[in-house]
């Protein structure tokens, strides 16, 4: 029964969403949440907030191949070596901000790693699967574009010191 409950607000809500352009991750949380709400299935606070989840990530993951949900889920080498960069890039503001804190930047690093794709596709607001790639493929161009310059200026720095 919840889950028959829970596939007609799925359908109700992607109905609304081929309607509308854009709806942003807050808004549609609460729109589910208005509708789990209103068909009165579950009572507790918890309760609600956990189908939340559920049919926002169905919806969220609804037009995406197995391979495609792979390429989210998978680890971020970008993030291993760009870090700020890359959360910039990722349009994950808060998450960059978390650098400049001490034992927390840590945290963030590895988070970013293991699920910062999720996040992203989750939070970015992204048109469709083609545009997120290749973003993620810019921004591993432009890290390594830094990377080639930051090597680039420590060998002209060797070379300066060694002539000078």
């Amino acid at each position: 029964m919840k889950e028959k409950i829970e596939n007609e607000i799925i359908k109700e809500i992607e109905k609304m969403l081929q309607k509308r352009t854009f709806a942003s991750g807050a808004e549609l949380r609460e729109i589910i949440k208005d509708k789990v709400r209103n068909r009165n299935y579950l009572k507790e606070d918890w309760q609600i907030h956990y189908a939340v989840e559920r049919i926002k990530e169905k919806i969220t993951y609804s037009n995406l191949s197995p391979e495609q949900i792979k390429y989210i889920s998978g680890l971020s080498w970008g993030a291993v070596f760009g870090g700020i960069f890359w959360t910039l890039g990722n349009k994950l503001f808060l998450w960059s901000l978390g650098y400049f804190v001490p034992l927390l930047n840590i945290y963030i690093w590895v988070r970013m790693i293991t699920g910062g794709r999720k996040i992203s596709w989750e939070k970015g607001n992204w048109k469709d699967f083609n545009q997120f790639k290749k973003r993620q493929k810019i921004i591993l161009w432009i890290l390594f574009i830094i990377f080639i310059l930051y090597l680039s200026s420590i060998l002209f720095s060797f070379i300066f010191v060694a002539f000078s």
